[in-house]
């Protein structure tokens, strides 16, 4: 997967980079296996701001809306370390959702989706209650958990432990 990064946040003088580039070829290989990995995309900015909009982070796709392999991926960087890992675990089964064809957004309106051949009015449903959301969110954890075992992170490995995760 290729990946560019931008506005990557430092903590105490360390750059996350590295970390940021690990974690989403980690995502990407898991969710979407190595060959379609291997043909995507994804501009990752950490912005400030996206918190008070009431999200974490968000996915676009840039190139075509049926099957695309260029996205973009904010994530807002006032949050800590396991919370933006995890955001972008989330926003990376978004890119898998709309690589493999199972989300579209239907062009000729703003608030229709087609997820899995089934229109969906976004206007009509409550964003919890939005089947790409539900995937999201039912992955995001376990995606985080795994690869910080993989990564070698054991204070979070170990806080979620802690907290009975």
């Amino acid at each position: 997967m290729q990946t560019q990064f931008r506005n990557v946040p430092s903590i105490d003088g360390k750059s996350y980079l590295p970390l940021f580039r690990l974690a989403a070829s980690w995502y990407g290989e898991k969710l979407m296996g190595k060959r379609l990995a291997n043909n995507i995309h994804v501009k990752i900015e950490f912005v400030e701001g996206l918190e008070d909009e009431g999200t974490g982070g968000d996915c676009i796709w840039e190139d075509d809306n049926i099957r695309p392999r260029e996205f973009t991926i904010q994530i807002d960087k006032s949050n800590d370390l396991p919370y933006m890992l995890t955001t972008l675990a989330h926003e990376m089964v978004h890119v898998k959702q709309f690589a493999k064809g199972e989300l579209r957004d239907i062009m000729r309106a703003h608030s229709l989706c087609k997820w899995q051949g089934a229109e969906y009015n976004t206007e009509k449903l409550e964003y919890w209650d939005y089947p790409w959301e539900i995937e999201a969110h039912g992955r995001e954890k376990g995606l985080y958990i795994r690869f910080c075992v993989y990564a070698g992170l054991t204070e979070a490995t170990s806080d979620e432990k802690q907290t009975g995760a």
